[in-house]
């Protein structure tokens, strides 16, 4: 996970105000009974010809191994998880200033996640954060365009964003 100041430091650029960002920072860490809430790892095996293998441990402990060419870790999504825990705050409809807050917390969570796996080389900015994209996509269930607002701010700066990132690893 980044700072909180990393995370409020973007989301003030991308147009929220500071109170919100530091709100919704919060929530999403702390005060839905979970932390990073709507982003959890599910269950890391291996698949052996059928036969399916627990790898012992955390998974973010084997992120960006491969072993067969099969990736061990899988990060699971639960959109629905996310939208409840804001809706305790904001009612519904969640505004726009908080899914921007929210989704691009997990954005940046997880281009720290692949930047200290080493599943792609941190010069390669814009391939880290569509992959993130790819792995975020569920999210999109919320509000797809809110969802793509943050992935084109976050793409038109990658080099900046992986840079500031880079410096907390």
């Amino acid at each position: 996970m980044v700072s909180h100041t990393l995370h409020v430091k973007w989301c003030i650029r991308l147009g929220v105000l500071e109170k919100v960002c530091r709100e919704v920072n919060i929530i999403i860490d702390r005060k839905c009974g979970k932390h990073d809430v709507g982003r959890r790892e599910g269950l890391v095996y291996i698949d052996a010809g059928g036969i399916k293998i627990p790898v012992i441990g955390r998974g973010r402990r084997y992120a960006g191994m491969k072993i067969g060419g099969l990736s061990i870790r899988k990060t699971y999504l639960d959109a629905e998880e996310l939208a409840e825990c804001l809706r305790k705050f904001y009612g519904e409809p969640i505004p726009d200033c908080v899914l921007k807050s929210a989704f691009l917390h997990h954005f940046l969570d997880e281009i720290k996640d692949i930047i200290k796996t080493g599943v792609i080389e941190a010069g390669e900015a814009e391939k880290i954060v569509s992959e993130v994209a790819s792995r975020l996509e569920g999210f999109k269930n919320l509000k797809a365009s809110i969802f793509e607002e943050v992935y084109r701010f976050l793409q038109k700066h990658a080099r900046e964003v992986i840079d500031d990132v880079l410096k907390e690893v």
